[in-house]
């Protein structure tokens, strides 16, 4: 897989999973799983956390929109599987500690839950800082 195509591929995945998750949320609120201020404490923990990468995709995307043949390079398979797996590992740990918490399941209470969730959103942003930035944004050239 070229990085081009990683990057599509990698773009795609990240923007559906986080829209899958903000569905959720949107979903357990109306199932009444969170009360009022739950739901909005939770957008207000979620958004920014997707919106950062989000942003960087989509620019990248814009940017890419005229480009018909890919001259990228190639990427390594552990290069590419890491790529998808820890983002995938990351929406299934969000999404479950979501669905626990608006089925009272796991967490003892709200303030809990928030911990736990902005714990784990400190973890993915180590991964997004080696990964997701590190190829969608451009990368800067030295002026002499």
């Amino acid at each position: 897989m070229t990085e081009r195509q990683l990057k599509y591929r990698a773009g795609m995945f990240l923007i559906g999973s986080h829209v899958a998750i903000l569905m959720l949320i949107i979903v357990l609120f109306f199932l009444h799983g969170f009360d009022a201020a739950q739901f909005s404490t939770l957008f207000g923990i979620i958004m920014p956390m997707f919106s950062g990468y989000t942003a960087a995709i989509i620019g990248f995307m814009i940017k890419d929109r005229y480009t018909l043949d890919d001259a990228t390079q190639r990427v390594t398979g552990a290069f590419s599987f890491l790529f998808f797996a820890v983002p995938a590992l990351f929406a299934v740990v969000i999404a479950g500690s979501i669905f626990a918490q608006a089925m009272s399941a796991v967490f003892r209470n709200f303030e809990e839950f928030k911990t736990f969730i902005m714990t784990i959103e400190s973890a993915f942003a180590v991964y997004i800082g080696l990964f997701v930035y590190s190829i969608f944004q451009k990368k800067a050239t030295a002026k002499r």
